[in-house]
């Protein structure tokens, strides 16, 4: 309470603090929310993961203590009603699908919103439990008060799959921690920098089936006549699949596994390209970062929305068939002749999309019911 005035409280729940997109986002958020109109809490279902020193300090951080949804809505019940939020905003699609199930069981009072992370009827021949969400998502996103949709692609989909009101569903994209970018901008600009003579290519996200990085490594082996080199960032199911994979095509000493990193910036000003080969994904933000840090982006054209924020030969280049033998040619091309203007992309992305112009869109949708 503030001279007299209630001084609201938004809840966000993340399952984990995992180095995963949706909790990199919240913890953005988190970091430009603006706390003197409103004060931000964060529910986890378990605390631990490798973005948790990421936490602002101010933060209250409220732990389930359990690693399952389904055994984390009573707890959840439990928490609203004691903390009383005026909104909640949750990600994730496991979380959001059986979320509106305690609508009944905490105050009317209490606006739900959920950030939608991907739109599962796009990927369910792929990852076969994506068609259960599916249902459950049908069955319960109409109870929510709002949707936040990472791209237009998702927007639309979302109304026309799921039989949403257009008037519930927005779109804000992620937030980038320019704070965060811009000392490694001055580094490019330094007397000291120093760029390697080879074309430094870059790759980071989970080694999972879902980002394809077997494709970026055949198509290293269509580039061997020319000083190319791969790296790429991540852990993950298939790392040693990956491995095996590169040694058999005899690429093995021009691709790079790093592993985990936990700070990608100056990676991404040191390197050529970003590529992104998945079968689908939101927007990355891994996209929107390493164009930030003036790093072009060449991407298959997959479901999602990445053709909202990338523009051939602007910041980047589409893969429209994705084919391996389409992403090689590209990448002849821009080896031979590098047409990106990478100040240009990074002042251009760092004014689209930094947090400071972000948050406040989102904190005054969760606050008010309207992003405006």
């Amino acid at each position: 309470m503030k001279n007299g005035v209630h001084k609201k409280k938004v809840a966000f729940i993340l399952p984990s603090l995992g180095a995963g997109g949706a909790e990199r986002v919240i913890l953005n958020i988190l970091k430009y929310w603006d706390r003197e109109s409103s004060t931000p809490v964060l529910i986890v279902l378990d605390k631990r993961g490798k973005l948790a020193d990421q936490v602002p300090d101010d933060i209250e951080i409220i732990e389930l203590g359990c690693k399952k949804v389904r055994r984390s809505l009573w707890k959840l019940v439990f928490v609203l009603r004691r903390i009383r939020p005026d909104s909640v905003l949750v990600t994730l699609n496991h979380l959001i699908a059986v979320f509106p199930i305690i609508r009944y069981f905490i105050p009317r009072s209490i606006r739900i919103y959920a950030r939608m992370s991907i739109v599962p009827e796009h990927v369910k021949n792929i990852e076969n439990h994506y068609s259960k969400i599916s249902l459950l998502l049908k069955l319960f996103l109409p109870a929510y008060d709002g949707l936040v949709c990472q791209s237009y692609f998702m927007k639309n989909a979302l109304i026309s799959q799921f039989n949403i009101d257009s008037k519930k569903v927005y779109v804000i994209y992620n937030p980038i921690d320019s704070s965060r970018i811009l000392p490694y901008l001055h580094l490019a600009c330094s007397t000291n920098y120093k760029k390697s003579s080879s074309f430094d290519i870059l790759a980071i996200g989970r080694l999972s089936s879902q980002k394809r990085f077997d494709r970026l490594i055949e198509a290293m082996r269509m580039l061997t006549d020319l000083p190319v080199r791969l790296f790429i960032c991540g852990e993950g199911p298939l790392e040693e699949w990956l491995k095996e994979y590169a040694s058999q095509l005899g690429v093995d000493h021009i691709v790079h596994f790093l592993g985990h990193q936990s700070n990608v910036y100056e990676l991404m000003i040191r390197s050529d390209i970003l590529v992104l080969t998945s079968e689908f994904e939101g927007i990355p933000n891994v996209a929107l970062e390493a164009n930030a840090c003036g790093l072009p982006v060449i991407s298959f054209l997959f479901p999602g929305g990445i053709d909202e924020i990338i523009k051939d030969g602007l910041n980047g280049y589409l893969i429209r068939d994705c084919q391996v033998e389409s992403l090689v040619e590209v990448i002849r091309k821009i080896v031979h002749d590098y047409p990106f203007e990478r100040k240009k992309i990074s002042d251009i992305t760092l004014q689209q999309y930094g947090a400071a112009h972000i948050v406040p869109r989102i904190q005054h949708l969760l606050l008010s019911n309207s992003p405006n």
